[in-house]
C-alpha cells in the first residue's frame, strides 16, 4: 500500500514536497497526464490558486518548472544568516515544525559547513527562540551538541512538567518582601480562584502590620540610644572636668601652738612640769619676767 500524498499550499518547503512526489510518481509508473492530474490534486490554497492561473494541464514538466520558479526560491546566504538570528516560534507551531524549520535554515545559511558547525548554530537558534522558555533553559543545561538532542531535551522537559502539573501547568505563588515593607504577589499557573486571592489579601495584610510594628520598635530603640549617647547638662557630673585656673598662691599653712613637750612633760617656757601650754605660761618667757 502506498503512502498518503501530501498536500502543499505554498508554505514549508517546495524541494521536500518535489522530491516525495517524483519519487511517488516513478514508484507508481504515472504518466505525463496522471502526473498533472496528481500534482494539481496534492495542491491548495495558494499553490493550487497560481497553478490554475497558468493553465497548464497536460505539460507535467512545464507545470513542475514553474511552480518551482513561484514558490522554490532559495534565499541567499546572507539572508538566511539573518533569518536565522532573528526568528521565533511562532505560537501554533508545534516544537518539532520548529525545529525543522530552524534547521533547514541553518543549512542554507552556512552552505558548504561542517554538519558540526550548522547544528551548533541550529540548536542555539532553536533554544533561544523556543516558545517554551523553562524547557528551552533546563534543555540548554545539558549542553545538546545537535538539534535533534536539544530537541529531545526540550520534549523531556515539557513531558515532566505535565506528568508534575498536568496539561495546564503549575499554579504557585512567589512572594517578594522588600526593605520598604511593600510586598508585592506574583500569581504563576492558570489555577486558582477568589478564596485564594481573599486569603492571599489577609496574608499580606497580617505581614504589613507586623513589619510596621517592628520598624517603629526599631526607631524607639534607635531614638533612646541617641538620647544615652547625649552630654548631661546642669554641671552635676563634675568627675572628669579639670578644675579651673587660679593665679593665687595657696595659703601658707598655719604653724600649730607649741605644746607641752612631749618628752618630759615641761612648758616650753618655764621649764614647769605641767598641762598649760607655752602660750598660756603665766611666767612669760625663759629666764625673764612675764
Amino acid at each position: 500500500m502506498m503512502p498518503k500524498m501530501v498536500m502543499y499550499k505554498g508554505t514549508g518547503s517546495w524541494e521536500a514536497f518535489k522530491f516525495q512526489f517524483e519519487r511517488t510518481a516513478t514508484k507508481r509508473h504515472w504518466s505525463q497526464r496522471r502526473k498533472v492530474n496528481k500534482l494539481l490534486d496534492c495542491l491548495g490554497d495558494v499553490a493550487l490558486e497560481y497553478a490554475h492561473r497558468l493553465e497548464i494541464f497536460t505539460d507535467y514538466d512545464r507545470l513542475l518548472k514553474e511552480l518551482g520558479r513561484r514558490f522554490g526560491r532559495k534565499e541567499t546566504a546572507a539572508e538566511s544568516r539573518k533569518d536565522l538570528f532573528g526568528i521565533l516560534q511562532t505560537e501554533d507551531e508545534s516544537i518539532e515544525d520548529w525545529s525543522q524549520r530552524v534547521h533547514f535554515l541553518a543549512i542554507n545559511a552556512f552552505p558548504g559547513a561542517e554538519s558540526s558547525t550548522i547544528h551548533q548554530m541550529a540548536t542555539e537558534t532553536f533554544l533561544r527562540g523556543c516558545k517554551e522558555r523553562k524547557a528551552a533553559e533546563l534543555a540548554m543545561q545539558k549542553d545538546p551538541v545537535t538539534i535533534y538532542k536539544a530537541l529531545k531535551y526540550v520534549r523531556q522537559a515539557i513531558s515532566n512538567r505535565k506528568a508534575l502539573y498536568g496539561s495546564k501547568g503549575g499554579s504557585y505563588s512567589q512572594r517578594q518582601v522588600n526593605f520598604e515593607c511593600d510586598v508585592r504577589m506574583a500569581e504563576v499557573g492558570n489555577k486558582g480562584g477568589g478564596n485564594g486571592n481573599n486569603n492571599s489579601t489577609k496574608w499580606e495584610e497580617k505581614l504589613k502590620d507586623s513589619l510596621d510594628k517592628m520598624a517603629a520598635q526599631v526607631k524607639e530603640l534607635a531614638l533612646c540610644m541617641k538620647q544615652n549617647l547625649q552630654p548631661r547638662s546642669g554641671g552635676n557630673d563634675n568627675r572628669f572636668a579639670s578644675p579651673p585656673p587660679s593665679n593665687q598662691r595657696s595659703p601658707s599653712p598655719i604653724s600649730p601652738p607649741r605644746l607641752a613637750d612631749a618628752a618630759f612633760g615641761q612648758c616650753y617656757k618655764c621649764r614647769d612640769k605641767g598641762q598649760h601650754l607655752a602660750s598660756d605660761c603665766p611666767k612669760g618667757t625663759p629666764g625673764g619676767s612675764s
